[in-house]
């Protein structure tokens, strides 16, 4: 066997465990990443109530403008 066989070999098991690394990275910040505190809780609430009353607006403005044309 010659050494760049083993350059090769060392090579491939370094990429390995560099990528189970980077897997095991990701999954630990996920997890941490998925608490959120009350007040950013209240404050996504807050705010998909708001664009919901203004997808509402906006549907009855388009409607008073379509009947203001007729």
């Amino acid at each position: 066997m010659n050494i760049y066989f083993w350059f090769s070999l060392a090579w491939g098991v370094l990429a390995v465990l560099l990528f189970l690394w980077d897997c095991l990275e990701e999954d630990s910040s996920d997890r941490s990443s998925n608490y959120y505190s009350p007040e950013e809780q209240a404050l996504a609430e807050y705010l998909e109530k708001k664009q919901a009353i203004n997808e509402i607006y906006l549907k009855a403005h388009a409607e008073l403008l379509k009947s203001y044309k007729r």
